[in-house]
């Protein structure tokens, strides 16, 4: 943009004086009408004055747009007028308003206000004089700082404040409440935030409905704590720290532990501090005094500092999970509770064994009761320093219903007991020990082992005696080399997956009389050089085959001819693959081809002109791959081709122009073929005019091996 210095133009002083005259004949003929509408009039003359001077002042201004100077975001502009209706320096700007809320001023009948997903800092004192107002949606208002005084605000029956995280107590500064019960009508509060004393004395009143968060409990004064007896809520969580935060204790809290610690290791006993005695057991005394609700359903508790926990009784209770108690030393008892069904702790640093006090038995008339009666769901996550779990009791039941269970990060767990309802086994990042307790096992449908590093085999029945296992994921094994041999006794699977297992060499022959499988994906095993076999017999039900990343496998051959289901077929990342074996001809229903990255592959093989039903073809990083064979126009079904990072290829078959039902044609980095295929004037472009949907990357615009940047639509 140049400088310019000079005045309006003649043109635009000519339109303006029209248009002055204009107003000023309607003067005139209004006059006739009404004396008083003149005003008017005048208004209009006295506005095309100011535009005159605002265009001058423009003008003379020239190089107006400030794009030189830094600029922040609060900054208030002196802004140019631009139009006769509105002053636009009231309306342009104004950031801090995004923060606050207009007043409330008379709004005696108001009953509903939602003022969820603003930004605002400050909630109007008027909202408390607010008679009638009954619901305040404040979800997701995470710049709130405080809430309304709500001792004054009797007929509130809902408050949502789910994602205000910039609240640190309940009752504001300035509020005249001391502790008595404030006689209000509160049914629904998703959050609620300790930060002093009064915070607690206020919860105690509460008659809550429905789900609780109580964040910051370190804030909590025991000797005030209580919860209303006549409370409804169904889910509690309970947290130390806010409802995001990983930190379970206090700076203070954690110097004070590890004081404690280290006294235990160098003092006789019973010489420790009392008061650090009684700060570890404050956060007991807290979860003691809370006194579960009898109609709970689902308990949370997140960050607790405490080394134990009490014994919890509600008769209800069918979901505990705990996250984040790195310094409880045991699992709090539950064995007990008859309604629970799922079960879950995180990050429990601290427990070495699990033993008596998990499962608590009752013996009632010399009869011992079942622990966990109803449990269907266990995990144990993130526990380093587990080493045994002992089930304490002797020809007694325990969890007779658990179908899942979910083992992760529990790298010295060597010993536990066995379950014999399971239908769900996930393993992660364990130790190989742990599969001699699954022995038994025959009731598995799903079976997922990831990242187990010391296993190099599988010993005994285990997983092959499950005949209903109809999902099975193996990854991250690096040492496995072998699977097991006798797959033919699971007659239901329908997924598998074999990922990171760089040990592995081949495939059990048994592979091929997996009747019922579906899915097979194999990735990332870099020792594996063949997939040969199923001469006899293949995967006919087979629909999707993927084999991604084996950097040395070359013979792919492994009964195409029987797989006449498979509808998808993707090989990536193999760089010795020179070729699809001549058996893909038979893959009659396939509709889904990717090829990528497959670099020494040097031709379409022509058994692929069978594939009548194939709808996608996709070509990508193969830079010996030379040409598209001319019997690409016998792929009448062929709806969609991408050909990407091929450079070797020059120009497009004369078959192109025969594909009719091709819809999409992509071509990337393709620099020959890009050129040839430029509109209008490109050689290849009659080949491809009819296709609706074409994406032809522009060879100048496109840096080398770059996939995907500056890329235009014809």
């Amino acid at each position: 943009m140049q400088r310019r210095n000079k005045p309006p133009t003649q043109v635009s002083r000519v339109w303006l004086s029209k248009l002055k005259d204009t107003a000023y004949d309607a003067e005139a003929l209004l006059l006739q009408l009404s004396a008083a509408q003149s005003l008017v009039n005048q208004k209009y003359a006295d506005e095309v004055n100011n535009m005159l001077v605002a265009l001058e002042k423009a003008a003379g201004e020239g190089f107006c747009l400030n794009l030189r100077e830094n600029i922040t975001v609060n900054r208030e502009w002196d802004r140019r007028e631009t139009s006769s209706f509105v002053i636009e320096s009231e309306v342009y700007g104004r950031y801090e308003d995004q923060e606050k809320i207009a007043p409330t001023g008379s709004l005696w009948h108001l009953t509903y206000l939602d003022l969820s997903h603003t930004h605002i800092k400050e909630l109007p004192d008027e909202l408390e004089d607010i008679p009638g107002l009954q619901t305040l949606n404040l979800f997701n208002c995470y710049n709130l700082l405080a809430l309304p005084d709500l001792t004054k605000m009797k007929s509130l029956r809902h408050l949502n404040n789910s994602g205000c995280e910039k609240l640190s107590c309940m009752v504001k500064n300035g509020s005249t409440y001391c502790g008595l019960s404030p006689n209000i009508q509160l049914k629904t509060l998703p959050l609620f935030v300790v930060g002093s004393h009064l915070d607690t004395l206020l919860l105690r009143w509460l008659e809550l409905q429905g789900s609780l968060k109580i964040t910051y409990m370190e804030n909590i004064k025991s000797k005030f704590l209580r919860l209303n007896t006549n409370i409804r809520i169904d889910s509690l969580g309970l947290f130390w720290g806010s409802d995001d935060s990983c930190t379970n204790i206090t700076p203070k809290g954690d110097l004070i532990l590890r004081k404690f610690q280290l006294r235990q290791q160098t003092e006789p006993s019973g010489s420790s501090s009392e008061n650090d005695v009684q700060d570890l057991s404050k956060p007991r005394r807290v979860l003691e005094k809370i006194m579960l609700p009898n109609a709970l359903k689902s308990l949370l508790i997140k960050g607790y500092p405490g080394l134990e926990f009490p014994t919890w009784n509600s008769p209800y209770l069918n979901s505990i999970h705990l996250i984040n108690c790195r310094e409880s030393t045991h699992l709090p008892t539950c064995g007990h509770l008859q309604s629970l069904t799922r079960l879950s702790f995180q990050q429990m640093h601290g427990v070495t064994i699990i033993g008596d006090e998990f499962y608590s038995s009752f013996s009632y008339g010399g009869r011992n009761e079942i622990s966990f009666p109803q449990l269907k769901e266990l995990v144990l996550n993130d526990f380093p320093n587990l080493k045994h779990w002992i089930s304490p009791y002797s020809g007694v039941g325990s969890f007779p219903m658990l179908r899942k269970l979910i083992l992760n990060k529990c790298p010295k767990l060597v010993e536990m007991p066995s379950f014999s309802s399971l239908s769900h086994l996930d393993v992660q990042d364990c130790h190989a020990s742990i599969f001699i307790s699954f022995q038994n096992l025959t009731s598995l449908e799903t079976l997922v082992i990831e990242g187990v590093k010391d296993l190099y085999c599988f010993s005994g029945p285990f997983p092959i005696r499950n005949p209903l296992l109809r999902s099975l994921e193996i990854k991250s094994c690096p040492q496995l080399s072998i699977l097991p041999e006798d797959l033919v006794n699971l007659s239901n699977l329908k997924s598998l997956v074999i990922r990171w297992c760089g040990e592995l060499k081949s495939l059990p022959a048994s592979l091929q009389y997996l009747n019922s499988l579906e899915s097979l994906e194999i990735g990332d095993c870099h020792s594996l050089r063949s997939l040969a076999g199923g001469e006899d017999r293949g995967l006919s039900n087979l629909r999707s085959l993927s084999i991604e990343n084996c950097h040395n496998l070359k013979d792919l051959s492994m009964g195409f001819q029987h797989m006449t289901s498979l509808e998808i077929l993707t090989i990536m990342y193999c760089p010795c693959i020179v070729e699809l074996p001549e058996t893909v001809k038979h893959l009659s229903t396939l509709q889904s081809l990717s090829i990528m990255y497959c670099q020494q592959l040097l031709f379409l093989s022509d058994e692929l002109q069978n594939l009548m039903m194939l709808r996608s073809l996709e070509i990508r990083g193969c830079p010996m791959l030379k040409v598209l064979p001319n019997w690409i126009e016998k792929l009448v079904s062929l709806r969609s081709l991408a050909i990407s990072d091929c450079h070797s290829i020059t120009f497009l078959p004369e078959g192109m122009q025969l594909l009719t039902a091709l819809q999409h044609l992509s071509i990337h980095d393709c620099p020959q073929l890009q050129q040839r295929c430029k509109p209008e004037n490109g050689e290849d472009w009659p080949k491809i005019a009819h296709v609706p949907h074409k994406h032809i990357e522009s060879p100048r615009l496109k840096r080398p091996r770059e996939e995907g940047s500056n890329s235009s639509n014809h």
